[in-house]
Protein backbone atom coordinates (compact mmCIF):
# COMPACT_ATOMS: atom_id res chain seq x y z
CA UNK A 1 0.00 0.00 0.00
CA UNK A 2 0.98 3.40 -0.76
CA UNK A 3 1.38 6.17 1.45
CA UNK A 4 2.22 9.72 2.04
CA UNK A 5 5.55 10.40 3.40
CA UNK A 6 5.16 13.48 5.93
CA UNK A 7 8.24 15.14 7.28
CA UNK A 8 7.48 16.40 11.13
CA UNK A 9 9.81 19.35 11.32
CA UNK A 10 9.91 20.88 15.02
CA UNK A 11 10.28 24.95 14.50
CA UNK A 12 10.04 27.97 16.05
CA UNK A 13 7.29 29.86 13.88
CA UNK A 14 7.90 32.98 14.95
CA UNK A 15 8.43 34.94 12.10
CA UNK A 16 6.87 31.71 10.09
CA UNK A 17 8.73 32.39 6.98
CA UNK A 18 8.22 29.03 4.07
CA UNK A 19 10.65 29.15 1.13
CA UNK A 20 10.18 26.97 -1.77
CA UNK A 21 13.00 26.23 -3.86
CA UNK A 22 12.81 23.36 -7.26
CA UNK A 23 15.08 20.77 -7.48
CA UNK A 24 15.80 18.49 -10.26
CA UNK A 25 17.82 14.82 -10.62
CA UNK A 26 16.60 14.51 -13.78
CA UNK A 27 14.35 14.12 -16.37
CA UNK A 28 13.48 10.18 -15.14
CA UNK A 29 13.35 11.28 -11.34
CA UNK A 30 9.95 12.80 -9.66
CA UNK A 31 10.57 15.98 -8.76
CA UNK A 32 11.15 17.38 -5.30
CA UNK A 33 10.93 20.50 -3.78
CA UNK A 34 13.57 21.91 -0.75
CA UNK A 35 12.15 24.49 1.52
CA UNK A 36 13.92 26.63 3.64
CA UNK A 37 12.60 27.67 6.74
CA UNK A 38 14.13 30.30 8.63
CA UNK A 39 14.14 29.30 12.46
CA UNK A 40 15.53 32.32 14.94
CA UNK A 41 17.65 33.19 12.18
CA UNK A 42 18.95 30.55 11.12
CA UNK A 43 18.23 29.03 8.03
CA UNK A 44 17.03 24.80 7.70
CA UNK A 45 16.59 22.78 4.61
CA UNK A 46 13.73 20.31 4.17
CA UNK A 47 11.62 18.06 1.83
CA UNK A 48 8.68 19.36 0.42
CA UNK A 49 6.54 16.52 -0.79
CA UNK A 50 5.41 16.54 -4.40
CA UNK A 51 1.71 15.44 -4.71
CA UNK A 52 1.41 15.79 -8.70
CA UNK A 53 -0.87 18.56 -9.03
CA UNK A 54 -0.52 20.22 -5.58
CA UNK A 55 2.72 20.53 -3.03
CA UNK A 56 2.37 19.79 0.77
CA UNK A 57 4.30 19.84 3.93
CA UNK A 58 3.63 19.17 7.45
CA UNK A 59 4.89 21.14 10.13
CA UNK A 60 5.01 20.85 13.97
CA UNK A 61 4.88 24.29 15.92
CA UNK A 62 6.47 24.61 19.58
CA UNK A 63 5.75 27.65 20.52
CA UNK A 64 2.53 29.85 19.55
CA UNK A 65 2.68 32.77 18.05
CA UNK A 66 -0.37 35.18 17.16
CA UNK A 67 1.64 36.94 14.21
CA UNK A 68 3.70 34.33 11.77
CA UNK A 69 4.00 35.41 8.46
CA UNK A 70 4.30 33.39 5.09
CA UNK A 71 5.24 33.10 1.82
CA UNK A 72 6.58 30.81 -0.91
CA UNK A 73 9.60 31.26 -3.35
CA UNK A 74 10.52 29.41 -6.28
CA UNK A 75 14.08 28.67 -4.69
CA UNK A 76 16.24 29.13 -2.04
CA UNK A 77 17.21 32.79 -1.99
CA UNK A 78 15.00 34.01 -5.17
CA UNK A 79 13.03 36.51 -4.23
CA UNK A 80 11.67 37.25 -7.67
CA UNK A 81 9.27 33.91 -8.26
CA UNK A 82 7.42 33.87 -5.24
CA UNK A 83 3.38 32.90 -3.78
CA UNK A 84 2.61 35.34 -1.83
CA UNK A 85 -0.03 38.36 -1.64
CA UNK A 86 -0.23 41.41 -3.38
CA UNK A 87 -0.67 43.45 -0.70
CA UNK A 88 1.04 43.94 2.50
CA UNK A 89 -0.22 42.56 5.83
CA UNK A 90 -3.06 40.49 4.41
CA UNK A 91 -4.07 37.72 6.99
CA UNK A 92 -5.41 34.45 6.09
CA UNK A 93 -8.78 34.09 5.82
CA UNK A 94 -9.32 31.04 8.21
CA UNK A 95 -7.10 27.79 8.45
CA UNK A 96 -9.18 24.63 7.84
CA UNK A 97 -10.36 26.08 4.61
CA UNK A 98 -9.42 26.26 1.38
CA UNK A 99 -8.68 29.77 -0.30
CA UNK A 100 -10.10 29.81 -3.33
CA UNK A 101 -7.85 32.06 -6.38
CA UNK A 102 -10.45 34.65 -6.38
CA UNK A 103 -9.46 35.83 -3.02
CA UNK A 104 -6.70 37.94 -4.02
CA UNK A 105 -6.10 39.23 -0.55
CA UNK A 106 -5.14 36.61 0.57
CA UNK A 107 -4.28 33.87 -1.77
CA UNK A 108 -1.21 32.69 -3.29
CA UNK A 109 -0.41 34.63 -6.23
CA UNK A 110 2.28 33.45 -7.80
CA UNK A 111 4.91 36.32 -8.92
CA UNK A 112 7.39 36.60 -11.62
CA UNK A 113 9.02 39.85 -10.77
CA UNK A 114 9.36 39.75 -6.89
CA UNK A 115 6.03 41.55 -6.09
CA UNK A 116 3.98 40.90 -3.34
CA UNK A 117 4.15 41.21 0.23
CA UNK A 118 4.39 38.29 3.10
CA UNK A 119 1.04 37.00 3.68
CA UNK A 120 0.10 36.90 7.74
CA UNK A 121 -1.54 33.79 9.34
CA UNK A 122 -3.97 33.19 12.49
CA UNK A 123 -2.77 31.73 15.63
CA UNK A 124 0.07 29.35 15.44
CA UNK A 125 -0.02 27.02 18.83
CA UNK A 126 2.47 24.85 20.30
CA UNK A 127 2.28 20.99 19.68
CA UNK A 128 0.04 21.35 16.54
CA UNK A 129 0.52 20.23 13.25
CA UNK A 130 -0.23 22.30 10.50
CA UNK A 131 -0.44 20.48 6.37
CA UNK A 132 0.19 22.83 3.98
CA UNK A 133 -1.24 22.42 0.22
CA UNK A 134 -0.40 24.88 -2.51
CA UNK A 135 -1.22 24.44 -6.14
CA UNK A 136 1.09 24.32 -8.85
CA UNK A 137 2.40 27.64 -10.51
CA UNK A 138 1.05 29.52 -13.33
CA UNK A 139 2.75 32.17 -13.98
CA UNK A 140 0.75 36.11 -12.89
CA UNK A 141 -2.18 34.21 -11.02
CA UNK A 142 -3.41 33.54 -7.89
CA UNK A 143 -3.35 29.67 -6.73
CA UNK A 144 -5.48 27.59 -4.36
CA UNK A 145 -3.96 27.33 -0.97
CA UNK A 146 -5.26 25.31 2.54
CA UNK A 147 -3.55 25.17 5.86
CA UNK A 148 -5.00 22.41 8.02
CA UNK A 149 -4.59 21.88 11.50
CA UNK A 150 -4.49 18.39 13.51
CA UNK A 151 -3.24 17.82 17.41
CA UNK A 152 -0.95 14.85 15.97
CA UNK A 153 0.41 14.09 12.51
CA UNK A 154 -1.56 12.74 9.53
CA UNK A 155 -1.65 9.16 10.01
CA UNK A 156 -0.65 6.61 6.88
CA UNK A 157 -3.70 4.65 5.05
CA UNK A 158 -2.22 1.31 5.43
CA UNK A 159 -5.26 -0.84 4.30
CA UNK A 160 -8.23 -0.29 2.12
CA UNK A 161 -10.34 -3.21 1.36
CA UNK A 162 -12.14 -4.32 -2.00
CA UNK A 163 -16.02 -5.77 -2.05
CA UNK A 164 -15.82 -9.20 -2.13
CA UNK A 165 -19.54 -9.65 -3.69
CA UNK A 166 -20.10 -6.40 -6.46
CA UNK A 167 -23.41 -7.50 -6.54
CA UNK A 168 -25.60 -4.42 -8.98
CA UNK A 169 -27.92 -2.68 -6.73
CA UNK A 170 -26.04 -3.22 -3.25
CA UNK A 171 -23.93 -1.08 -1.41
CA UNK A 172 -20.86 -2.12 -0.49
CA UNK A 173 -18.78 -1.85 2.30
CA UNK A 174 -15.64 -0.42 2.51
CA UNK A 175 -12.72 -0.68 4.97
CA UNK A 176 -9.79 0.73 5.60
CA UNK A 177 -6.67 0.85 8.43
CA UNK A 178 -4.60 2.95 9.47
CA UNK A 179 -1.22 3.17 11.46
CA UNK A 180 -2.28 4.79 14.46
CA UNK A 181 -4.73 6.22 15.94
CA UNK A 182 -5.50 9.73 13.86
CA UNK A 183 -6.76 12.71 15.61
CA UNK A 184 -10.41 14.07 16.38
CA UNK A 185 -9.59 16.59 13.66
CA UNK A 186 -9.08 14.25 10.97
CA UNK A 187 -11.81 12.74 9.02
CA UNK A 188 -12.12 10.18 6.69
CA UNK A 189 -14.10 9.87 3.13
CA UNK A 190 -14.28 7.02 0.33
CA UNK A 191 -14.40 8.91 -2.74
CA UNK A 192 -15.93 7.62 -5.58
CA UNK A 193 -16.61 7.68 -9.68
CA UNK A 194 -18.69 5.81 -12.26
CA UNK A 195 -16.96 7.99 -15.14
CA UNK A 196 -13.16 8.46 -14.38
CA UNK A 197 -13.59 11.00 -11.95
CA UNK A 198 -15.51 13.28 -14.89
CA UNK A 199 -18.12 13.52 -11.86
CA UNK A 200 -17.70 12.25 -8.19
CA UNK A 201 -19.37 11.90 -4.64
CA UNK A 202 -17.81 10.70 -1.11
CA UNK A 203 -18.95 8.87 1.59
CA UNK A 204 -17.77 9.35 4.85
CA UNK A 205 -15.83 6.78 7.23
CA UNK A 206 -16.91 6.08 10.61
CA UNK A 207 -13.27 5.32 12.42
CA UNK A 208 -13.32 3.16 15.84
CA UNK A 209 -9.56 3.67 16.83
CA UNK A 210 -7.56 2.28 13.79
CA UNK A 211 -9.70 0.97 12.09
CA UNK A 212 -12.88 2.23 9.97
CA UNK A 213 -16.10 1.40 7.51
CA UNK A 214 -17.91 3.49 4.82
CA UNK A 215 -20.03 2.69 2.47
CA UNK A 216 -20.01 3.22 -1.86
CA UNK A 217 -24.45 3.01 -2.50
CA UNK A 218 -25.02 0.41 -4.81
CA UNK A 219 -25.46 0.87 -8.97
CA UNK A 220 -26.96 -1.04 -11.83
CA UNK A 221 -24.98 -4.61 -13.31
CA UNK A 222 -22.11 -3.87 -15.38
CA UNK A 223 -21.04 -0.43 -13.66
CA UNK A 224 -17.56 0.44 -13.25
CA UNK A 225 -16.68 2.11 -10.28
CA UNK A 226 -13.23 3.50 -9.41
CA UNK A 227 -12.69 4.90 -5.53
CA UNK A 228 -9.79 6.21 -3.36
CA UNK A 229 -10.15 6.99 0.54
CA UNK A 230 -8.43 10.16 1.83
CA UNK A 231 -8.10 12.43 5.20
CA UNK A 232 -9.20 16.04 5.68
CA UNK A 233 -10.29 18.16 8.58
CA UNK A 234 -13.29 20.38 7.79
CA UNK A 235 -12.12 22.20 5.24
CA UNK A 236 -13.73 20.31 2.79
CA UNK A 237 -16.97 22.55 1.28
CA UNK A 238 -19.39 20.02 -0.18
CA UNK A 239 -20.64 22.62 -2.20
CA UNK A 240 -17.78 23.47 -4.63
CA UNK A 241 -16.18 19.66 -4.68
CA UNK A 242 -13.83 20.51 -7.79
CA UNK A 243 -10.73 18.84 -8.31
CA UNK A 244 -8.32 21.14 -7.05
CA UNK A 245 -10.74 21.30 -3.84
CA UNK A 246 -10.21 17.61 -3.20
CA UNK A 247 -6.52 17.89 -3.12
CA UNK A 248 -6.26 20.99 -1.01
CA UNK A 249 -8.86 19.57 1.13
CA UNK A 250 -6.27 16.42 1.65
CA UNK A 251 -4.04 15.77 4.94
CA UNK A 252 -3.50 11.96 3.30
CA UNK A 253 -4.68 9.48 0.45
CA UNK A 254 -3.94 6.04 -0.50
CA UNK A 255 -3.21 6.60 -4.16
CA UNK A 256 0.28 8.62 -3.77
CA UNK A 257 1.40 7.29 -6.66
CA UNK A 258 -1.90 7.13 -8.79
CA UNK A 259 -3.47 4.39 -7.08
CA UNK A 260 -7.22 3.60 -7.12
CA UNK A 261 -9.52 0.48 -6.56
CA UNK A 262 -11.91 -0.52 -8.63
CA UNK A 263 -14.79 -2.90 -9.71
CA UNK A 264 -17.34 -3.59 -11.76
CA UNK A 265 -20.86 -4.52 -10.70
CA UNK A 266 -22.55 -7.84 -11.45
CA UNK A 267 -25.84 -9.22 -11.99
CA UNK A 268 -26.41 -9.87 -8.14
CA UNK A 269 -27.83 -13.26 -6.60
CA UNK A 270 -31.44 -12.76 -4.99
CA UNK A 271 -29.75 -14.69 -1.54
CA UNK A 272 -26.58 -15.79 -1.06
CA UNK A 273 -26.15 -18.55 1.85
CA UNK A 274 -23.62 -18.48 4.23
CA UNK A 275 -24.65 -21.38 5.91
CA UNK A 276 -27.88 -24.13 6.44
CA UNK A 277 -27.86 -26.45 9.38
CA UNK A 278 -30.01 -28.66 11.64
CA UNK A 279 -30.44 -30.33 15.07
CA UNK A 280 -33.05 -31.97 17.54
CA UNK A 281 -34.42 -29.61 20.07
CA UNK A 282 -36.22 -32.18 22.89
CA UNK A 283 -38.84 -33.21 20.67
CA UNK A 284 -38.65 -30.75 17.76
CA UNK A 285 -35.81 -30.28 15.15
CA UNK A 286 -33.98 -26.57 14.38
CA UNK A 287 -33.47 -25.68 10.99
CA UNK A 288 -31.36 -22.76 10.88
CA UNK A 289 -29.57 -20.69 8.18
CA UNK A 290 -27.89 -17.35 7.35
CA UNK A 291 -27.30 -15.26 4.48
CA UNK A 292 -24.64 -13.12 3.42
CA UNK A 293 -26.90 -10.90 0.68
CA UNK A 294 -30.13 -10.92 -0.14
CA UNK A 295 -31.91 -8.53 -2.76
CA UNK A 296 -35.45 -8.54 -3.46
CA UNK A 297 -35.88 -11.70 -1.28
CA UNK A 298 -39.63 -12.00 -0.44
CA UNK A 299 -39.83 -15.29 2.06
CA UNK A 300 -38.33 -18.73 2.64
CA UNK A 301 -39.82 -21.90 2.38
CA UNK A 302 -38.78 -25.05 4.07
CA UNK A 303 -39.97 -28.54 2.77
CA UNK A 304 -39.13 -31.83 4.41
CA UNK A 305 -38.98 -35.26 2.68
CA UNK A 306 -41.38 -37.67 2.63
CA UNK A 307 -42.65 -40.77 1.28
CA UNK A 308 -40.53 -40.08 -1.98
CA UNK A 309 -41.69 -36.53 -2.49
CA UNK A 310 -40.86 -33.06 -0.96
CA UNK A 311 -43.57 -31.80 1.38
CA UNK A 312 -44.34 -28.05 2.58
CA UNK A 313 -44.06 -27.80 6.31
CA UNK A 314 -43.46 -24.18 6.46
CA UNK A 315 -42.01 -20.67 5.51
CA UNK A 316 -40.04 -17.58 6.89
CA UNK A 317 -40.49 -14.28 5.90
CA UNK A 318 -37.14 -12.42 4.87
CA UNK A 319 -36.35 -9.89 7.76
CA UNK A 320 -34.90 -7.15 4.55
CA UNK A 321 -35.28 -6.64 1.05
CA UNK A 322 -32.38 -5.71 0.16
CA UNK A 323 -28.87 -6.46 2.80
CA UNK A 324 -25.17 -6.71 2.40
CA UNK A 325 -25.67 -8.49 5.82
CA UNK A 326 -25.15 -11.45 7.55
CA UNK A 327 -28.91 -12.41 8.82
CA UNK A 328 -30.05 -15.38 11.02
CA UNK A 329 -33.20 -17.23 10.43
CA UNK A 330 -35.06 -20.24 11.73
CA UNK A 331 -37.50 -22.82 11.26
CA UNK A 332 -38.95 -25.38 14.11
CA UNK A 333 -39.99 -28.95 12.47
CA UNK A 334 -42.71 -29.21 15.70
CA UNK A 335 -43.44 -32.45 14.22
CA UNK A 336 -40.53 -34.51 13.09
CA UNK A 337 -40.60 -38.07 11.83
CA UNK A 338 -38.64 -40.57 13.82
CA UNK A 339 -35.50 -41.15 12.20
CA UNK A 340 -33.54 -39.23 9.29
CA UNK A 341 -35.36 -35.95 8.49
CA UNK A 342 -34.32 -34.03 5.58
CA UNK A 343 -35.27 -30.46 5.17
CA UNK A 344 -34.62 -28.35 1.84
CA UNK A 345 -34.64 -24.78 1.54
CA UNK A 346 -35.83 -22.65 -0.92
CA UNK A 347 -36.51 -18.56 -1.13
CA UNK A 348 -38.71 -16.93 -3.41
CA UNK A 349 -38.26 -12.91 -5.13
CA UNK A 350 -40.62 -10.20 -4.53
CA UNK A 351 -41.30 -11.30 -8.54
CA UNK A 352 -42.25 -14.70 -7.83
CA UNK A 353 -39.36 -16.02 -8.74
CA UNK A 354 -37.91 -19.30 -6.79
CA UNK A 355 -34.74 -20.68 -6.12
CA UNK A 356 -33.66 -23.70 -4.24
CA UNK A 357 -31.30 -22.81 -1.82
CA UNK A 358 -29.45 -26.21 -0.31
CA UNK A 359 -31.05 -29.36 1.85
CA UNK A 360 -29.83 -30.54 5.79
CA UNK A 361 -30.27 -33.71 7.46
CA UNK A 362 -31.37 -34.39 11.68
CA UNK A 363 -31.50 -37.22 13.38
CA UNK A 364 -34.76 -37.70 15.03
CA UNK A 365 -34.46 -39.72 18.34
CA UNK A 366 -37.92 -39.28 19.20
CA UNK A 367 -39.55 -40.22 22.59
CA UNK A 368 -38.47 -43.61 24.31
CA UNK A 369 -40.55 -44.53 27.24
CA UNK A 370 -39.58 -47.27 29.75
CA UNK A 371 -42.19 -48.83 31.96
CA UNK A 372 -40.75 -50.89 34.74
CA UNK A 373 -41.43 -53.36 36.62
CA UNK A 374 -44.45 -54.29 33.11
CA UNK A 375 -46.68 -56.73 34.31
CA UNK A 376 -46.60 -54.99 37.71
CA UNK A 377 -49.21 -55.45 41.06
CA UNK A 378 -48.69 -52.17 42.65
CA UNK A 379 -46.19 -49.28 41.71
CA UNK A 380 -45.00 -49.21 37.54
CA UNK A 381 -42.39 -46.57 37.47
CA UNK A 382 -41.57 -44.59 34.45
CA UNK A 383 -38.72 -43.22 32.68
CA UNK A 384 -38.29 -41.04 29.35
CA UNK A 385 -35.70 -39.96 27.58
CA UNK A 386 -36.49 -36.57 25.23
CA UNK A 387 -39.58 -36.40 27.61
CA UNK A 388 -40.48 -32.75 27.74
CA UNK A 389 -40.58 -31.15 31.24
CA UNK A 390 -43.65 -30.19 31.00
CA UNK A 391 -45.12 -33.54 29.43
CA UNK A 392 -48.13 -35.00 31.45
CA UNK A 393 -48.28 -39.16 32.11
CA UNK A 394 -51.80 -40.34 31.78
CA UNK A 395 -53.66 -43.70 32.85
CA UNK A 396 -56.69 -44.92 31.26
CA UNK A 397 -58.59 -47.73 30.73
CA UNK A 398 -59.99 -49.70 28.20
CA UNK A 399 -63.08 -47.32 28.02
CA UNK A 400 -60.49 -44.78 27.97
CA UNK A 401 -61.25 -43.40 31.92
CA UNK A 402 -58.44 -41.04 33.46
CA UNK A 403 -57.22 -43.35 36.17
CA UNK A 404 -53.82 -41.16 37.35
CA UNK A 405 -52.39 -38.17 35.95
CA UNK A 406 -49.08 -36.69 36.76
CA UNK A 407 -46.50 -34.39 35.81
CA UNK A 408 -43.35 -35.23 34.97
CA UNK A 409 -40.48 -34.64 37.34
CA UNK A 410 -37.90 -35.07 34.92
CA UNK A 411 -36.18 -38.03 36.87
CA UNK A 412 -38.06 -41.30 37.47
CA UNK A 413 -42.22 -40.81 37.46
CA UNK A 414 -43.99 -43.28 39.30
CA UNK A 415 -47.83 -44.19 39.64
CA UNK A 416 -49.68 -46.38 42.02
CA UNK A 417 -51.36 -48.92 40.01
CA UNK A 418 -52.48 -51.34 43.63
CA UNK A 419 -56.45 -50.46 43.75
CA UNK A 420 -57.11 -51.79 39.95
CA UNK A 421 -58.18 -54.45 39.03
CA UNK A 422 -56.13 -56.63 36.64
CA UNK A 423 -55.66 -56.08 33.28
CA UNK A 424 -54.35 -53.79 30.32
CA UNK A 425 -54.10 -50.20 30.39
CA UNK A 426 -53.02 -47.33 28.26
CA UNK A 427 -50.46 -44.84 29.34
CA UNK A 428 -50.75 -41.95 26.97
CA UNK A 429 -47.70 -38.62 27.11
CA UNK A 430 -48.96 -35.79 26.30
CA UNK A 431 -47.51 -32.41 26.50
CA UNK A 432 -49.28 -29.42 28.00
CA UNK A 433 -51.11 -28.29 24.77
CA UNK A 434 -52.52 -31.82 25.19
CA UNK A 435 -51.10 -33.24 22.04
CA UNK A 436 -50.31 -36.73 22.25
CA UNK A 437 -46.52 -37.35 22.05
CA UNK A 438 -46.97 -41.37 22.68
CA UNK A 439 -48.86 -44.15 23.63
CA UNK A 440 -48.08 -47.27 26.00
CA UNK A 441 -49.10 -50.37 27.60
CA UNK A 442 -49.13 -51.17 30.74
CA UNK A 443 -50.13 -54.62 32.60
CA UNK A 444 -52.04 -55.30 35.93
CA UNK A 445 -51.84 -58.63 37.16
Amino acid sequence: MNRYFYYTLRLVLFPMIICLGVCTTGIAQPTTFTTNLSDGGVVKNYILSDKGVFRQLVIEATVTNTSSSWFFPKSSGNMTEVWRPDGPGQMLPSLNKVIDPNDSSASARYHTDGGGFPGVLPEIEAGKFYTINISEETSGSNQYMAIMVTDTLPVSIDFVSQPEFPNAGIAQYINITTDTIPSPQEIFYIRYSTDGFTTSDTSRVTMTEENGQGLIPGFEAGTDVTYYVFSTTDTLDFSVLNEMWFNMSTLNKNNNDGLFYSYTTEAALPVILSNLSSRQIKRHIEVNWSTSVEVNNDYYTVERYESGQWKEIGSVNAQYGRSNDNYNYQFIDENPLPGFNIYQLSQTDIDGSHQILGDTKSYYAGIDIQIFPNPAADIVYIAGHNLPDDANLILKDIVGRDLVSIRNNRRLNSMDISKFPMGVYQLIVADRDQNILTVQRVIKQ
